[in-house]
């Protein structure tokens, strides 16, 4: 672990002129710490080599692979779905708003990561008012959120969105607002999280 953390010092020291030195000092000072479980597995059930084999086969829930301009996770988003049984549809919010498709065809709903509305910080804000301030698109989410078969993924800048989409998601009021950090920076920091939901939001 020694050498893995002499190997990132010049990046370190670089991160601390950039960015908040206090924050890149919390990063720099995980590694190698033996009091971090980092992250982990604890399930209250056996893994088995295969966890598909305890899902119907027979049923294929619709997914739609929901993305914004500039969204890039798609791909990966819709092979990770397919591979755990879905029928994954990509879907565009330009289509839902030229109404070539409607949400109450589908099961599940993924709002991709990626570069929406330019990556800036609030970039999933863009995307969240496409959705609010059409009165149309927002009653097709309200009511895709309402119904009691479905559920809802955010990832990255889909996660934004779907903070900003709280009031029309069922007990989503309490959801945060994703503000400007110490660091001022994107920082991918890893942490252990427990769902007591169906909805999910991942950042």
């Amino acid at each position: 672990m020694i050498y893995i953390k002499n190997g990132l010092s010049t990046s370190f020291q670089i991160q601390s002129l950039r960015d908040n030195p206090e924050c890149a000092k919390q990063e720099f000072d995980l590694i190698g710490n033996k009091i971090d479980s980092g992250l982990f597995v604890d399930t209250t059930f056996e893994l088995e080599n295969n966890p598909l084999a305890f899902i119907n086969t027979d049923a294929k829930p619709k997914m739609a692979i929901l993305r914004e301009q500039g969204v890039n996770g798609q791909l990966e988003m819709a092979a990770a779905f397919d591979r755990a049984g879905f029928e994954c549809v990509d879907v565009h919010m330009q289509d839902l708003i030229d109404g070539q498709i409607k949400l109450d065809s589908f099961n599940g709903l993924v709002a991709c990561g990626g570069f929406s509305y330019g990556d800036v910080l609030g970039a999933g804000g863009g995307w969240a008012k496409s959705i609010l301030y059409n009165d149309k698109i927002s009653k097709m989410f309200e009511t895709f959120f309402n119904r009691t078969d479905t559920f809802s993924l955010g990832v990255c800048n889909g996660c934004q969105m779907m903070s900003q989409l709280r009031d029309l998601i069922p007990g989503a009021s309490d959801w945060p607002d994703f503000l400007r950090n110490e660091s001022e920076q994107f920082e991918a920091r890893s942490g252990n999280g427990r769902s007591h939901g169906i909805t999910f939001y991942i950042i």
